[in-house]
């Protein structure tokens, strides 16, 4: 098979696993070094060394100690250099050699005035394991990795992988800090939702804002954060299905009412007593003659004492709505910044993944309320078209939605967040990399074309190389190194399928010459990447690789550096004008290759989406903050260009029908280079 031609700044970074007793050294250049004449290729063989120590491996060292290598060739897919089995743990912990030399790394950037650096993993101290010891024994197993039951997973005072305790109260203090005297915020968690019948379900995956402020991955819970009229100090309350012996003996163990130490919150309730609870402080509030700040994205509905309840059909197919660019209702213009754009899942959608615990709420407003504070107050909440107001007088409750506020919070990236979220891309990197060996083994004659000898599914042994298969391939490293599962249902487009933005159906054969788009990515420790590449089909090297086609790719991939270069605080630009930029970039790009200038009409056609969306626990997070939001430090989105030229007369013959995109995660820095997380996918032509 021929080599793939790969530069050497773009090695993907080794991958940790405590089940094996081998390491993995990787060659790589330092960060953003792209070499532009002196390009190697990737020596592609890994060094597979012994564990000198009989220590057990320590699963949070993030990175392995890496060692450049001269420049020579080789197959990916030589025999002597066969890729090792995955996954691998990593010869030991070390800081992050890519990142900043602000962030500890080697780069070139400076600065004081970014509020983390980050630093190698700390070794927890035997106090710390007998506190966590302690914790699990009265705690026992939950339905989740815990330290008792994954300690290659967690570490002790964390609650999720790299995430502790300490973290996830600062998360819900700086979100209270947040909402006045008086609040109460209320995070519903999903339920599990089923693909066909009672007994086919979906995989679980739990609400962001219910992940993010209690760490809890569990269906059929929720948060309540209450915050008292006269008081700045909160109390946090989770509510849990209480486990039951049937229950586990199919599903397995859960939190239960015991779990608070674990957590760290307050009290733990059971999730049948939700309503009873926010009843309760409706009536604490009205004796007090003081309204109840409810921040939720639920249905909650109010009504007087002995009203009916409206359906929750009802009451949304009676709300009106607004648009939040050029008219925000005034219960939410003030605290919230004008760069928001607040958008609402409609009744139905919340309906069908909260759990059913958490849905048809309803608040009953104490007989004996005022008349003057009837009067004075208006009970608001989401419908399905905005903000709704409902049951004229009653005015105990101020009904306001918390994603405003929860999107604020989530927005900036801590070092754990930091920290997680490039082992992510490295894991892609990881995917990526065995994907693109599979592009190479694609055989280089039209053996496997669409001629009736190809083989069908019915003739297994001699089945085509297709895109289903490109895609497995990097799910099953991914899993290998780590990763739970895809961050989103992924794109695998070759050839003309690269036109469709959103092309799922990945069951297309891969013919040599095509590009091949792979729009891919998975999750680690509940963080997500989201990472492009378009590629050759039988490598570079492959016959026809040449030409027009790669000159595409190289231009896309140019357009993309000239954006992530901006991708600072310094330069002090949005999501939206980085889009601006990219768009000049792309004209610019385009008129060597087209042979004349392309007007902005035109390339809006040819780029037809965004260049960047917001990244973390959601592949499209925070959803409620704009893209007209200048950058700051700590936050990380995607740089995304891509050009896709459609069949038709006026455009290149070689080039008509070629979709091209490249995307990489990327930190907002300072000052000085961004940190591309995902930088050790391969993907430099």
């Amino acid at each position: 098979m021929r080599a793939l031609a790969l530069p050497s700044s773009l090695a993907f970074s080794p991958l940790a696993c405590p089940s094996r007793g081998c390491a993995l050294r990787v060659a790589c250049s330092p960060p953003h070094a792209i070499p532009s004449t002196n390009v190697h290729r990737l020596s592609s063989h890994a060094t597979r060394t012994e564990n000198p120590s009989s220590a057990p491996p320590d699963p949070h060292a993030l990175f392995s100690q890496v060692s450049h290598t001269h420049p020579g060739h080789t197959s990916l897919n030589s025999q002597a250099h066969r890729p090792l089995d995955i996954p691998l743990r990593l010869a030991g912990p070390s800081p992050f050699p890519d990142a900043p030399a602000h962030l500890g790394g080697s780069g070139n950037g400076d600065s004081t005035r970014f509020s983390f650096a980050l630093s190698r993993a700390r070794t927890p101290t035997r106090d710390e394991e007998e506190a966590e010891r302690s914790i699990f024994e009265r705690v026992g197993p939950i339905g989740q990795p815990s330290w008792g039951t994954h300690p290659h997973l967690i570490r002790p005072g964390e609650i999720t992988p790299g995430i502790t305790r300490a973290e996830y109260r600062q998360r819900r203090e700086n979100l209270m800090a947040s909402l006045p005297s008086g609040s109460v915020a209320l995070i519903g968690g999903y339920g599990v939702r089923y693909q066909s019948g009672a007994g086919v379900f979906y995989p679980f995956k739990q609400n962001a804002d219910m992940f993010y402020f209690s760490g809890v991955d569990e269906p059929d819970t929720a948060l309540v954060l209450v915050k008292p009229p006269s008081s700045t100090a909160i109390s946090t309350h989770l509510f849990v299905r209480p486990p039951a012996t049937l229950t586990q003996m199919w599903d397995g163990p859960r939190a239960g009412l015991g779990c608070a130490p674990h957590f760290g919150v307050d009290r733990a309730h059971s999730i049948g007593s939700l309503q009873d609870f926010l009843q309760s402080l409706l009536e604490i509030h009205a004796r007090e003659g003081a309204p109840l700040l409810l921040y939720t994205d639920l249905d909650v509905r109010v009504v007087r004492e002995g009203e009916r309840a409206p359906s929750p059909d009802t009451a949304a197919s009676s709300s009106f709505s607004f648009s939040a660019s050029t008219s925000t209702p005034t219960s939410l213009r003030r605290p919230i910044p004008e760069s928001y754009s607040i958008t609402a899942p409609s009744a139905s959608q919340r309906l069908s993944i909260f759990s059913q615990h958490v849905r048809d709420l309803v608040l009953r407003l104490p007989a004996s309320s005022g008349d003057a504070l009837r009067r004075s107050l208006t009970a608001t909440w989401w419908g399905a078209g905005g903000m709704r107001t409902h049951a004229p007088g009653a005015a105990h409750v101020v009904h306001r939605s918390l994603r405003p506020y929860a999107h604020e919070v989530r927005l900036f990236k801590s070092e754990a967040e930091l920290r997680i979220m490039k082992r992510a891309g490295d894991v892609t990197a990881h995917g990526f990399t065995a994907a693109l060996r599979y592009l190479e083994t694609v055989p280089l004659d039209a053996h496997h074309s669409r001629s009736p000898s190809a083989g069908t599914y019915h003739d297994a042994p001699h089945l085509p190389p297709t895109e289903s298969a490109l895609e497995s391939t990097f799910h099953h490293h991914c899993q290998l190194a780590g990763s739970p599962r895809p961050s989103y249902v992924p794109v695998v487009a070759s050839g003309r399928n690269a036109l469709t933005m959103h092309y799922v159906a990945n069951n297309a054969t891969l013919n040599p010459g095509d590009l091949v788009l792979m729009d891919m990515g998975c999750e680690f420790g509940g963080y997500a990447s989201d990472v492009t590449r378009t590629w050759m089909v039988g490598g570079w090297n492959a016959r026809g690789a040449g030409g027009a086609r790669r000159r595409l790719v190289e231009a896309v991939r140019r357009v993309q550096e000239g954006c992530i270069q901006r991708c600072t605080e310094r330069d002090d630009l949005s999501l939206d004008d980085l889009h601006t930029h990219a768009v000049q970039l792309v004209q610019r790009e385009l008129e060597p290759i087209l042979g004349r200038p392309v007007p902005k009409r035109e390339c809006d056609t040819l780029f037809p989406h965004h260049l960047s969306h917001w990244l973390g626990i959601d592949v499209h997070d925070t959803s409620a903050i704009s893209r007209s939001r200048k950058l700051r430090a700590g936050m990380v989105v995607t740089v995304e260009p891509g050009i896709y030229i459609p069949d038709e007369p006026g455009y290149p013959a070689d080039l008509r029908g070629v979709g091209v995109r490249v995307e990489d995660d990327v930190a907002v820095m300072p000052e000085g280079p961004a940190w591309v997380l995902s930088g050790r996918v391969l993907g430099k032509v």
